[in-house]
């Protein structure tokens, strides 16, 4: 997959409620309606003590104006859900981004975490990581 560090939100450790870096949208106009824009958010190290992380879209017209919450953008991803290597949230950017700046927020929910990280990027490709039950041997799933 490749990725360009200008459409990187977050990567990194997660323990308190927060934003992530402001990406630019700036070269698209009705960035939701180009067409699907891959977006990613994965785990890259397991959570622990939290009940949920809340993930919110939040848009705005340049970097520094107020930035407001995406209607419909919004997700709460379950403890479970929260191990290294699961794909969250969104597949593709929402049809109804329609701002130049977009930026992630995060809420814990429960206690803060001591372990746990994330990646969320605008990336170029969608991600569809291995898994078991992909893997197929003349015709037959040979995985469990």
């Amino acid at each position: 997959m490749l990725i360009d560090n200008n459409n990187v939100f977050l990567d990194g450790p997660i323990r308190a409620d927060g934003v992530s870096e402001p990406v630019p949208l700036n070269s698209l106009t009705l960035s939701g309606r180009m067409g699907p824009l891959p977006l990613t958010i994965r785990a890259t190290e397991d959570f622990d003590n939290l009940d949920s992380l809340e993930l919110t879209l939040q848009t705005a017209h340049s970097e520094t104006c107020p930035y407001t919450d995406l209607p419909g953008g919004t997700i709460t991803i379950p403890a479970a859900e929260l191990v290294t290597g699961t794909v969250l949230g969104w597949t593709f950017l929402p049809r109804n981004t329609r701002q130049s700046w977009l930026r992630l927020k995060y809420t814990i929910h429960g206690a803060a975490p001591g372990r746990g990280r994330l990646f969320a990027a605008l990336t170029r490709e969608q991600d569809q990581p291995y898994e078991q039950a992909l893997y197929i041997d003349k015709g037959r799933v040979a995985a469990p």
